[in-house]
């Protein structure tokens, strides 16, 4: 019996590690995707370019309650939480720059992968620490996104695209939650147990990455600065000492976001040591 549980719980990592292999693989496929709107766009009418990203992102959204209305009974979902994932998807449609209108693709995409991402993480992690860890890791995602932007010779570095990825990010955290995607039955059961040190640690990551997503954009076409890394590079530190006793109910999602954070810490090194021009 404890071999095939054993067994079990190494299928299971096995699949998450290949299922967060796909997450990268998709990062990758939207930095690369420039290239393909580059050559649709002489094909295309120019009122088309600016449509095209409208139209897949409502019938993306038509698709995800028409699928969630044939799911689960409607009286337990929660419409309140899709109204507003979806009037943020609205929000996140104005955000970008009027004259790069195929920019608001960058909605649908990140909805998509804050789903994908919820049903990877739905594999630990349940109820509210399942939205937030997914919201989490899916920003994290789009900052990784264009840090890699900044590296293509064709792409940029940009704090616009950032939130625009952040709240499509949030839109489709909050439609997984109001339409239980990929939920178990324990969802509600979900045990709220918190840690000083995990909240606090949390709260410190997310400034320490503002910290360096913020002024990397100030040093485009520039050598890549040292001090905003400081502040992750503390957090590594805390992460180092601390992991041990994060709450067990969320602790893959803190492992999983940390991660996620230090990799970022491999941008400027390459940038400096490779030589390689940040756009």
């Amino acid at each position: 019996m404890q071999s095939t549980t054993s067994n079990s719980k190494n299928k299971n990592t096995l699949k998450l590690f290949f299922l967060y292999c796909t997450c990268a693989l998709i990062i990758l496929l939207y930095v690369h995707l420039f290239m393909l709107w580059a050559w649709l766009s002489p094909l295309l009418h120019p009122s088309l370019i600016i449509v095209l990203p409208i139209a897949v992102l409502i019938i993306l959204l038509f698709i995800l309650v028409d699928s969630i209305c044939r799911s689960i009974q409607k009286t337990s979902i929660s419409w309140y939480w899709i109204i507003g994932g979806s009037l943020l998807c609205l929000l996140a449609l104005i955000v970008p720059d009027s004259r790069y209108p195929v920019k608001r693709i960058h909605v649908a995409e990140y909805l998509l992968l804050s789903l994908f991402l919820r049903y990877v993480l739905s594999h630990r992690l349940t109820g509210y620490h399942l939205s937030f860890f997914t919201f989490g890791s899916t920003v994290l995602l789009g900052i990784h996104d264009e840090l890699l932007q900044g590296l293509h010779p064709a792409r940029t570095y940009g704090l616009t695209d950032l939130c625009v990825n952040s709240l499509a990010a949030a839109a489709g955290t909050i439609i997984g939650h109001g339409g239980h995607f990929f939920s178990s039955e324990q969802t509600n059961n979900t045990i709220k147990s918190k840690s000083f040190a995990s909240v606090l640690y949390i709260v410190l990551l997310g400034m320490s990455l503002l910290a360096f997503v913020v002024p990397m954009h100030s040093f485009r076409l520039e050598t890549a600065p040292i001090w905003p890394m400081l502040p992750l590079c503390a957090m590594l530190v805390y992460f180092s000492v601390y992991q041990r006793i994060f709450p067990h109910p969320y602790r893959h999602g803190i492992i999983l976001m940390s991660w996620l954070s230090f990799l970022i810490l491999l941008y400027p090194p390459l940038i400096n040591v490779a030589t390689i021009t940040f756009h």
